[in-house]
């Protein structure tokens, strides 16, 4: 017998045209179904049904339907990780993270969603750790650098903050919030004509 799906308003002849699969009470989904879900959050076609938390939500009951079924591996730790974070449930969210490296994860994006997750639990030093993990295993971008620096602004030494920050700009050199931060930075450690120049700068885009 089958069901309604309570995500999908267009729900029409047993089919969901979220999962696109059809749905019954005594299979909550499926892998495919799952994996689907999760690899298009971003897609303009799933945009039009739900909104980002909806799918986040929607993503979170499934995973927990797969993790329920005895699946305990890498990708669905790396996912469920993934939406946890994006539900703001940080401390559950770093639990599975940890959990997919432990189950032999080892790239620069694992380690930087830890770290991403330390410091939004404002465990700094844990972050720093992680982020420097990411970059010595080939993750050195604009990305990695800002997580760097927000983390030592937390720990408060601006300095080292903004010599992470002056290594992001080497990635985005218009970026505004990148540049402003720098700008605030020079100007909390006294160096007034270094974030004036960085103010006239963003002006100018």
């Amino acid at each position: 017998m089958e069901k309604n799906c309570k995500w999908c308003s267009n729900y029409n002849k047993g089919k969901c045209t979220i999962l696109n699969e059809k749905l019954y009470p005594d299979v909550p989904s499926s892998y495919w179904g799952t994996l689907d879900i999760i690899t298009k959050f971003f897609d303009n076609h799933f945009r039009r049904f739900l909104d980002p938390n909806d799918l986040y939500d929607l993503a979170e009951e499934l995973l927990k339907s797969v993790i329920s079924s005895g699946r305990d591996d890498v990708w669905v730790n790396s996912e469920y990780g993934y939406c946890l974070g994006e539900l703001n449930k940080f401390e559950e969210s770093l639990e599975h993270y940890l959990r997919a490296k432990e189950l032999g994860r080892n790239d620069g994006w694992i380690y930087s969603q830890i770290g991403w997750t330390y410091r939004l639990l404002k465990k700094y030093e844990e972050a720093l750790e992680s982020d420097f993990k990411a970059q010595e295993i080939g993750q050195n971008d604009a990305w990695i650098n800002v997580q760097i620096a927000r983390c030592y602004k937390g720990l408060e030494k601006n300095e080292d903050a903004l010599k992470a920050y002056l290594k992001a700009e080497k990635f985005e050199n218009n970026d505004i919030w990148l540049l402003s931060e720098i700008a605030w930075l020079y100007d909390g450690i006294g160096k007034y004509k270094e974030g004036l120049k960085y103010l006239k700068k963003i002006e100018k885009l």
